[in-house]
């Protein structure tokens, strides 16, 4: 992905995170429906490639850590 689609995923988790709520027993809860409706599965394909990405990235450098 390039970056402005990068960028356009993480305004999307962004945009997540700022609706969750806490409930009675003051767990941070997100509320599905906005999740649903805010995240489609190209952004989900996006963030587990991100994901995918920094585990990659974080084997390689302990590996080189190792040598």
């Amino acid at each position: 992905m390039d970056h402005a689609s990068l960028m356009d995923v993480l305004k999307r988790i962004d945009n997540v995170m700022e609706w969750r709520f806490v409930n009675a027993l003051g767990e941070v809860v997100l509320d599905a429906d906005i999740l649903a409706e805010s995240i489609d599965c190209e952004t989900l394909r996006s963030m587990r490639q991100c994901v995918v990405n920094a585990i990659v990235d974080i084997e390689e450098a302990e590996e080189g850590r190792d040598e």
